[in-house]
């Protein structure tokens, strides 16, 4: 879960990640990649790289196998 609201296309947010029980997993920045004027919308998502190994573990662990996100 991103504690946050997503940003409008072309605009970046701080994103902190947490758990099922509210923890926190990491803070994140996530980007809309999206062009104001399209209807499109594309994701990118980064933390800090101290943290990287952890995050892609967890990301390893709860993600599902086809790499779908809701």
């Amino acid at each position: 879960l991103l504690a946050c609201k997503l940003p409008n296309p072309g605009r970046m947010t701080l994103a902190p990640m947490l758990k099922q029980d509210g923890r926190l997993i990491g803070d994140f920045s996530l980007a809309n990649l999206g062009s104001p004027n399209s209807n499109g919308e594309g994701w990118f998502l980064a933390g800090s790289g101290i943290a990287e190994q952890y995050h892609m573990r967890w990301f390893e662990e709860h993600l599902p196998q086809d790499g779908s996100v809701k």
